[in-house]
């Protein structure tokens, strides 16, 4: 069974630990986080897709800062931010979705450097993807996506005026959209399973973070982000995970088996720039907008967030962790997140 969909079928016990820990470790405010060395050897119990609770209630706190972290939690029906840094393990400060909307988010979503979120979700069935001005502000605009395709990820360079690229889980592939035309016809590399992930450069190429049927990670890359992709060459990872492009304009992989692994070219032959060590069960996340932090969403045992300071020659290291009124969040995101130089 791969990666993704181990993590998707959980027996009801294990489903209701999970539930249980949601509610007790990941929402309350005096919550003690395990140390780093402790969080290592700790079970995974990971709840089902579907599984969620009532979510954030009509408390909307206006943002009272212009950087964020923003999380989307599977079991709650919106995307919070919380204030950046967060070593005091503060609440959330506001809050997009949630009382008004239900934002189903299936897995990832995106931030682009000028603090737009990129939201591809379910309402009512429909897939879609959205995207927000900073902050928590109004929606700026949405396009509906394939109609037979489960949205897993996003990434965009100018999300307000420019193109997303959204990665749909399955049928996998990645697919283009934009306010002025909406979203295109997918593309797709053959033999694809799931996709999870994408990140899109500046020129316009895209990089799909997916699995087969008889391989559990495979890095494709798209020219223009269209056409059948090529199979990147030379990565080391072991299963999937998110995407993210740093400052220097390589490609940051994290390998949910808690390596990061950081890459150069892979047009489609990739260059090992360095690996490092994740803690817990890290799923998806991007860069600050100095390119200097790493977060990561983490649904270990005690469902978090965690921070790392980065450089791409060294990878990641550990900072801190927090968990106040955070759910089983598969993606966390900086706002703003980092620009290539």
């Amino acid at each position: 069974m791969f990666a993704l969909a181990c993590r998707r079928a959980l027996p009801a016990l294990a489903l209701a630990a999970g539930l249980a820990a949601c509610s007790g470790g990941a929402g309350s405010a005096g919550s003690p986080l395990p140390s780093a060395a402790a969080q290592a050897n700790i079970p995974r119990q990971i709840p089902a897709v579907g599984i969620r609770s009532l979510g954030l209630d009509a408390r909307i706190v206006p943002a009272t800062k212009s950087n964020l972290i923003f999380a989307a939690a599977e079991t709650q029906e919106d995307v919070d931010g919380w204030p950046n840094p967060n070593k005091s393990n503060s609440v959330p400060t506001c809050a997009i979705g949630a009382p008004y909307e239900d934002l189903e988010v299936e897995y990832g979503f995106g931030v682009d450097p000028y603090g737009y979120l990129v939201v591809p979700t379910y309402n009512d069935g429909a897939p879609f993807v959205s995207v927000w001005k900073p902050n928590c502000g109004a929606r700026v605009w949405q396009a509906n996506l394939p109609s037979n395709s489960g949205p897993a990820d996003a990434y965009s360079n100018n999300a307000a005026t420019g193109l997303v690229a959204v990665a749909l889980l399955s049928p996998a592939g990645v697919v283009l959209c934009s306010q002025s035309s909406g979203c295109g016809t997918e593309s797709t590399y053959a033999g694809l399973s799931e996709a999870i992930s994408v990140a899109m450069a500046d020129d316009g190429d895209c990089w799909l973070d997916a699995n087969t049927h008889t391989s559990e990670f495979v890095l494709v890359y798209f020219h223009k982000c269209t056409g059948s992709g090529q199979l990147a060459t030379g990565t080391m990872n072991q299963l999937t995970g998110g995407l993210f492009i740093d400052t220097h304009g390589n490609l940051g992989s994290i390998d949910t088996d808690g390596v990061l692994y950081v890459y150069s070219g892979c047009k489609p032959a990739c260059s090992l720039v360095s690996q490092s060590t994740l803690i817990g069960d890290p799923e998806l996340g991007g860069l600050d907008a100095k390119g200097e932090n790493l977060v990561v969403g983490d649904i270990n045992d005690w469902p978090k967030i965690d921070v790392y300071s980065y450089s791409p020659t060294s990878g990641a290291t550990y900072s801190y962790s927090f968990n106040n009124e955070v759910g089983y969040s598969w993606a966390a995101h900086f706002s703003p997140r980092n620009k290539k130089t």
